[in-house]
């Protein structure tokens, strides 16, 4: 077992975009991914996808995949329907390109 102690994430995130949405919203969201989740255990992945794609992407997370996985699979992200509302808003409708 190495000695090296594995990364704490803080409790919340600085700035968490969650931070502005109304309680309606966070409610709607949540409920998107209780769908999914009950779709994809129950073995329905394609009707899991179609709520997953309902909930705005995280543009950490999406500079993440555009790093690790390059811009061809964030277009593919992109093309299939995924939410990217919020990466849009804060870094333009080009940011995958900049």
């Amino acid at each position: 077992m190495s000695s090296k102690k594995m990364h704490q994430y803080p409790q919340q995130a600085k700035n968490s975009y969650m931070d502005n949405w109304t309680q309606e919203e966070a409610t709607i969201i949540c409920q998107y991914a209780k769908n999914a989740q009950e779709l994809h255990r129950a073995g329905d992945e394609e009707g899991s996808k179609e709520w997953m794609k309902k909930i705005p992407v995280m543009p950490s997370f999406a500079f993440f995949m555009k790093r690790t996985g390059g811009i061809e699979a964030v277009q593919q992200w992109i093309n299939d329907g995924y939410d990217f509302s919020l990466v849009e808003a804060e870094y333009g409708k080009d940011w995958l390109y900049k």
